[in-house]
């Protein structure tokens, strides 16, 4: 082979492999071709330099963030891949050290290390100061045992009864009775719980109950059905009616048709009702004692809770959170057991103390470190001033002043302040009341109640500690009431309201 094959083979060899093929023709051809690949090799290159030398004069990189390897610290221009990678590496090391430097200053200086303790509690003081039924009930023991006894002889027994419970609100009487009857759920015995204050009308308290045992298919305001079904059930059923006094209407049948049911041949009816008044059955059911003795059922007081049983069970539900100052809790104890007795009422009393201690607290953290601790020596969080202040915002008549007590029972309690006037004692017969409310209502073209509703107004005004009531139970109209509230403090509550306070000012 001579030398212008070999060179002809090695350009041939040196070119493209598409151009080899395209361009596998003459000497001349291929020389031709293998001119112009290099020219544009060349132009690519130079091209290439000129971009990063430019770029690198027109926004420089700083040497601290490049590469040891980095084209730039070997003098020469980097290329656009290199040059890339750089300017990634110095904007994320800059947003780094900027979201740094911004927390930084979003936190001051003076701003403890650790919270103290005491604030930690507050959540878990204010669920443990909820009204949920805990699992063991302090200071009612002598009821759970009646409880437990008169369940044990009935239901136990498969012998029928029936029971009335009475107390003020908030003495435990549902929940004694809840709680006991967690020991029948898995039993063969059949449980119709039933709060009155959800019955629109007497009569609808047999349909709630008809659906509970015939199903709802089979519901009716017959009783007639229900007691044939009692009759000859195979099962002991428990009626439990919470709220009784709601049934009350003009002759009480329905009231009287509930508490025969037990005393039915062969019924297996255990019924228990539950209000306030103490002599719910004597005065609206008197035949029960007449010629209905053999339906009269037992009768279960429950006393308020004193100022010492209701600081113990503050105390247990609190636990060890030493959140309240323990001489806050026997304050709102004696507050609380001179009015009302009612645990729940205490309850709500420490749980509002708390949930202010906790606004101020986070008010005092919105201004600073500084206010939040400016006084460190404090060793609970709700102290004596916290309570006084939510006891002032609750006063005893705050049932008056809210709107929460209807028109006739605001009318009886003008009524009451009045006719109070006029006596030494401040003492009023129900007579007198009775008389005095009628005039009050026929002045001003209102409706008044019976004197069977004015009765049970009366009742509710003495449960919720406006009023208190003393007396002959034979003889209603004999029976003395008592305002507890003073007569300065009825008529600034209700000097807002025009109606009651012409009553006030104007008299009967």
């Amino acid at each position: 082979m001579d030398m212008r094959s070999a060179q002809r083979e090695r350009a041939e060899l040196s070119s493209p492999p598409a151009k080899r093929r395209k361009y596998n023709g003459t000497r001349e051809n291929a020389r031709a071709v293998q001119v112009q690949v290099a020219k544009k090799d060349d132009k690519k290159t130079k091209s290439k330099a000129t971009r990063g030398t430019r770029a690198a004069r027109n926004d420089p990189v700083p040497s601290d963030v490049c590469e040891p390897s980095s084209p730039v610290l070997a003098g020469a221009a980097p290329t656009v891949k290199a040059r890339c990678k750089i300017q990634r590496q110095a904007r994320q090391k800059v947003l780094q050290e900027h979201n740094t430097q911004a927390k930084v200053d979003a936190v001051p200086e003076n701003i403890p290390a650790k919270v103290p303790s005491r604030y930690q509690g507050l959540n878990e003081a204010i669920k443990s100061l909820h009204n949920a039924i805990p699992s063991s009930l302090l200071c009612r023991e002598r009821e759970l045992a009646s409880l437990g006894g008169f369940l044990k002889t009935t239901v136990e027994a498969n012998v029928a009864g029936s029971l009335y419970v009475s107390g003020p609100p908030g003495t435990g009487k549902t929940a004694c009775i809840t709680h006991l009857l967690q020991k029948y759920r898995d039993s063969s015995l059949t449980v119709i719980n039933v709060n009155c204050m959800d019955i629109q009308r007497p009569q609808a308290i047999f349909t709630r109950i008809s659906g509970e045992l015939l199903g709802e298919h089979k519901c009716s305001e017959m009783a007639e059905p229900l007691a044939k079904y009692i009759v000859s059930s195979k099962r002991m059923i428990l009626i439990v009616l919470d709220e009784i006094d709601q049934l009350v209407q003009r002759g009480q049948e329905v009231l009287y048709t509930l508490f025969e049911w037990p005393s039915l041949p062969g019924s297996k009816v255990v019924l228990v009702g539950i209000a306030n008044s103490l002599d719910f059955t004597d005065r609206f059911l008197p035949r029960l004692q007449t010629h209905l003795r053999h339906c009269q059922p037992q009768l279960l007081q429950f006393r308020p809770y004193t100022k010492d049983e209701i600081a113990s069970i503050l105390f247990h539900r609190l636990g060890d959170t030493g959140v309240i100052d323990p001489k806050a809790i026997e304050f709102c104890a004696r507050k609380v057991s001179a009015v009302f007795g009612d645990l729940r009422k205490a309850l709500d009393l420490c749980r509002r103390a708390v949930e202010l201690a906790q606004a101020q607290q986070h008010f005092q953290h919105l201004g600073g470190a500084e206010q939040r601790l400016e006084n460190p020596s404090r060793s609970c969080v709700v102290t004596m001033k916290e309570m006084a202040t939510v006891i002032a915002n609750d006063a005893s008549s705050s049932s008056l002043k809210d709107d929460s007590l209807p028109l006739q029972q605001k009318l009886v309690v003008c009524t009451l302040v009045v006719l109070a006037r006029g006596s030494s004692t401040r003492e009023v017969s129900l007579a007198q009341l009775q008389d005095g409310y009628r005039r009050v209502c026929e002045r001003r073209q209102l409706k008044a109640e019976s004197d069977g509703e004015l009765v049970a107004l009366c009742g509710y005004l003495e449960t919720v500690g406006i009023i208190a009531v003393k007396g002959k139970r034979n003889e209603p109209r004999l029976a003395k009431i008592t305002l507890k509230l003073q007569e300065s403090e009825v008529e600034q509550l209700l000097k807002d309201k025009t109606l009651l306070s012409t009553i006030l000012s104007e008299g009967l």
